[in-house]
């Protein structure tokens, strides 16, 4: 949801998982308000009901092959008869799953969290309605379902005026970071600007040497071609 556009790949050929981006959706007719608003309900409930930070967790949508139907209640059901409801292929009940927690890490109710549950949404796949890449209103909704979700949630435990601030400090730090430019990767040691600079240096010491081989170089062919001439010039004055 996070994504508007498909990209290259062979996900049409594949009857495994694929990619659902927001624009396929639409073309499904699916109920993209209802999916937003259960997304925002599930991180919610991630960030402050299970207090972690959601890190690398993947959101998937999938379907039982039984139909689901609200039970009835029938006076003479005991003289009717037994049926059989099997499998419908067609009409499947679809789920929002949330999976793979390995990578979570727990938060506590203090502003030591915000980072934390930024980088759970910004350090993993486009998966949620987000304010850098998504429609504003469908980023909005996001945005006005996840604080009543958050606040329903904090309020059961009579939170202090802090703690209650604090979903929408988070809200407001990844706003802020969808105005930075795209990332372009992480800055480790040895392949940041520093790692780059050190190679420089050492390029430029290799040109240096490389330098100080040709000076000699030049000045070994120069004493050669000395050497051969005044060994020439012996010869003449033999020869006279």
């Amino acid at each position: 949801m996070g994504g508007s556009h498909i990209g290259k790949g062979t996900w049409r050929n594949s009857l495994r998982n694929f990619e659902l981006y927001l624009g396929v959706a639409n073309d499904l007719n699916l109920d993209v308000q209802l999916i937003t608003k259960e997304m925002a309900v599930s991180l919610a409930i991630i960030h402050w009901e299970a207090k972690c930070d959601g890190m690398d967790a993947e959101w998937v949508l999938g379907s039982a092959a039984s139909k689901e139907f609200l039970p009835e209640i029938d006076d003479d059901f005991l003289n009717k008869e037994m049926v059989d409801i099997g499998p419908d292929f067609k009409k499947r009940g679809t789920y929002l799953w949330a999976l793979d927690f390995d990578k979570t890490r727990r938060i506590q109710y203090d502003s030591t969290c915000i980072p934390l549950l930024l980088g759970g949404v910004t350090a993993n796949d486009p998966y949620l309605p987000n304010p850098k890449h998504s429609p504003k209103p469908l980023y909005y909704l996001f945005k006005k379902t996840y604080l009543e979700a958050s606040d329903i949630i904090l309020r059961r435990n009579r939170p202090t005026k802090d703690v209650l601030a604090l979903p929408q400090q988070f809200l407001r730090a990844w706003e802020d970071w969808s105005k930075e430019p795209e990332d372009i990767g992480f800055e480790l040691d040895g392949w940041g600007d520093n790692g780059d600079d050190g190679d420089d240096e050492d390029e430029d010491e290799e040109d240096d040497f490389s330098e100080e081989e040709l000076s000699f170089e030049d000045k070994r062919s120069d004493a050669e071609t000395g050497d051969q001439e005044a060994f020439d010039d012996s010869d003449d004055e033999g020869s006279d």
